[in-house]
């Protein structure tokens, strides 16, 4: 489990500027038994952190490097991500705001300072405080993601949440699959070489030529160019023709069909037992503790 960890533990500090007895009885759990740990504050700007942007950065910044400090102390080299995350209080509804450009303004801050210190950083996209999938939830999504891909976000959190973490949708996930793909393409940039320049060709084709007969094209389209899944690209009386299918529509149709169609293989029986296992153990660990308390 050491060697090759298959889950991650996610604890956080008390905002602002405490670490609550809970947060750091698993802070050194992790640390003793090795676990990879998430321990990344969630502020609140103009709640738990200052209304200002730079001064909710120092009072996260100071929680996540006291937690790494802690952490270290007990056992050093044990792994951990760390970072932190910056939501709005919005003034008029009282709401956690998850997708404001604030919050993607002090990921992209945390993403610069941790990748100076040379820790793993955390960072929050494909958020939305839309309730529905609309355009708003696209527009947020799509933003933050986008900017966690370019910021260089070593664990990206949150997919396909919407309104403020509260709503989930399979159709969601699937949105943000297509969205993700859209990221990984703009992040991957384009190659400058004599082979995808390709001068022979150019001079081949000539003006007024057309290059889409050419080897290159034939050899090259699928990886030059992006090819989504679910978003339109026919033209309009194709489109008009097919009825009129919308983003939203053909993902919540895919998803549908995962949810009908997909059956991941069972486990194997000792594997489902042994599990079985550790959960009523954990269960009646938990209620032995409540007992005590």
């Amino acid at each position: 489990m050491q060697e090759k960890p298959i889950h991650i533990h996610y604890a956080e500090p008390l905002t602002p500027l405490m670490h609550s007895a809970g947060a750091i009885k698993k802070l050194f759990y992790c640390a003793d038994n090795r676990v990879p740990l998430n321990y990344t504050p969630g502020m609140m700007s103009g709640a738990s952190a200052p209304i200002t942007l730079a001064g909710a950065i120092v009072v996260g910044n100071a929680e996540a490097l006291s937690g790494i400090v802690l952490h270290q102390l007990r056992s050093k080299g044990a792994p951990i991500i760390s970072g932190f995350g910056m939501s709005t209080l919005d003034m008029k509804t009282s709401a956690c705001v998850y997708g404001c450009p604030e919050y993607r303004l002090a990921l992209s801050a945390c993403a610069d300072l941790y990748h100076y210190y040379e820790v793993p950083m955390w960072g929050t996209a494909g958020v939305s405080d839309s309730h529905a999938l609309d355009q708003q939830a696209s527009m947020e999504w799509s933003i933050s993601l986008l900017m966690a891909a370019m910021d260089g976000a070593n664990l990206i959190h949150d997919v396909g949440y919407m309104g403020q973490g509260l709503v989930g949708s399979p159709a969601a996930l699937v949105m943000n699959a297509e969205i993700i793909s859209y990221a990984h393409r703009v992040v991957r940039g384009f190659d400058i070489d004599a082979d995808h320049i390709g001068m022979d060709v150019i001079r081949d084709v000539g003006p007024q030529g057309a290059f889409i007969a050419t080897d290159q094209t034939r050899q090259y389209f699928q990886k030059e160019h992006w090819q989504p899944q679910l978003i339109n690209r026919m033209t309009l009386e194709p489109w008009l023709a097919a009825g009129r299918p919308t983003w939203g529509r053909q993902a919540v149709e895919k998803a549908q069909d995962i949810l009908k169609n997909h059956h991941p293989p069972a486990l194997p029986d000792p594997v489902q037992q042994s599990l079985n296992q550790l959960r009523e153990s954990a269960r009646q660990e938990l209620a032995d503790d409540h007992i005590g308390a």
